[in-house]
């Protein structure tokens, strides 16, 4: 024993010089180095990474810290890149080339905050096993997360389960779920389960929706967006603390407890159109989805979350199509269909486009045909993403520069015919 102790210091002596000598000149070889990232979202100090694939070309923020020495405390750098390709962020963590010259030999830790991410929104008009094939393409080709939309057919958080298991590293979400169709406990259930099952890769998209079925008697409080807060309140404190004491206009919650845990933060996002909503959502969670906006209404978006103060992030949802030169027509047919829906109707009122909506609803009993003939280009312009490649580029890149954190594709499709084809044609119109 008395020998191992005499050989102790000679070794760690020499572990000491190989570390100098050899290891640090071989890290800093080249034009660049590599060393392993973490994730971090504006206003958090920790986390993991989660997402994956930002948008090519978008602004990077990198803090290395440093050990100057025995005894010396770490200080923090931040360097601003801009990286011409896509970075591959996988959930134990991610790597990516930094010049040399940005750092010192002694940086030994690296965070980083990005933006400019891509998404893709799935919904199914057949067969759901195919939205779990277009999930696994969608992260071959570098998509940031899976967004499922539920309407009244799939269930997004089954979905978002079913897809985490047959993928490694793209990010799933329910986009969004319908606050009318569960209980706030509930949906925190789903949630903490899902997270645990994707290994904290998921999401939680919250919609205030609309009421597929009533109550027997009328309960004159219950108002989209006092449900989406209370909603929230509920589900935040419980995926916080595991427990939630509530009184509301809506829900009494007497002490409930989520007994099942997950590992990590689930990011929770809600939907939004108008600025009360979009408010509310950046007041109460990590961002906002903003349904079918304008570059005007993105901007607005962001000014809200930005003077909430809370980092909330702005996300964007755009209906896509990707069908080359014939993407015009199809561009259009959407905007008038979307047009006959209450809730987006009342949006693009609000936007400017009150005249074109009523012509539309009009003309809507004549088919739609007849009703998309009263849309014209700028509207299709400026609420779509349509046509080649480089012009889905352009206009995801236009979004961007108005101030989303992320842009979700939607693919528009008519129906069964477009399934899945519709969601084929996004996704290799946009593989980054």
């Amino acid at each position: 024993m008395a020998h191992c102790d005499f050989l102790w210091p000679g070794l760690i002596t020499l572990l000491a010089i190989f570390l100098r000598r050899v290891m640090l000149p071989i890290m800093n070889q080249g034009t660049a180095s590599v060393h392993p990232l973490q994730l971090i979202r504006p206003g958090v100090q920790e986390g993991v990474a989660q997402d994956r694939a930002p948008f090519q070309q978008c602004s990077v923020t990198v803090m290395l810290r440093h050990i100057r020495g025995p005894g010396d405390g770490p200080t923090v750098m931040v360097v601003n890149l801009v990286m011409e390709k896509t970075m591959d962020i996988v959930a134990a963590g991610l790597q990516v080339k930094i010049p040399h010259n940005a750092y010192k030999n002694e940086a030994v830790f690296v965070f980083m905050r990005l933006n400019g991410r891509v998404g893709i929104a799935l919904s199914c008009y057949g067969d759901p096993a195919e939205l779990i094939r277009m999930a696994k393409r969608a992260e071959g080709a570098g998509f940031n997360r899976a967004w499922f939309i539920e309407v009244q057919d799939v269930d997004a958080f089954v979905m978002s389960c079913a897809a985490a298991l047959s993928t490694k590293t793209i990010g799933v979400a329910t986009g969004v779920t319908n606050s009318h169709l569960r209980l706030p406990t509930t949906i925190a259930m789903a949630a903490a389960t899902t997270s645990l099952l994707s290994d904290g890769r998921f999401s939680l998209g919250i919609g205030a929706g609309v009421a597929p079925m009533g109550y027997a008697e009328t309960i004159s409080s219950d108002r989209p967006i006092t449900r989406l807060r209370e909603t929230l309140i509920i589900i935040n404190e419980l995926l916080r603390t595991g427990r939630c004491t509530f009184s509301g206009k809506l829900f009494n919650v007497n002490g409930f407890e989520l007994y099942l845990r997950p590992r990590s933060r689930i990011p929770v996002y809600a939907a939004g159109m108008g600025p009360r909503a979009i408010e509310l959502a950046a007041g109460l969670t990590d961002g906002v989805l903003v349904m079918l906006p304008t570059a005007e209404h993105m901007s607005e978006a962001r000014r809200i979350a930005d003077k909430a103060g809370t980092s909330a992030r702005v996300i964007g949802y755009f209906l896509t199509v990707a069908e080359g030169d014939g993407s015009f027509e199809k561009a259009r047919r959407a905007i008038a269909e979307y047009c006959t829906y209450p809730a987006f109707g009342d949006n693009f009122k609000r936007l400017g486009y009150g005249k074109t909506v009523e012509a539309v609803k009009s003309a809507a009993a004549a088919g739609i045909d007849a009703a998309m003939q009263h849309v014209p280009r700028k509207m299709v312009d400026d609420l779509m993403i349509y046509g080649t490649s480089g012009e889905i580029e352009n206009k995801i890149k236009g979004f961007f520069d108005a101030g989303a954190d992320e842009v979700v594709l939607y693919p528009y499709m008519t129906g069964q015919g477009d399934y899945p084809s519709g969601i084929e044609h996004v996704i290799d119109a946009v593989n980054m």
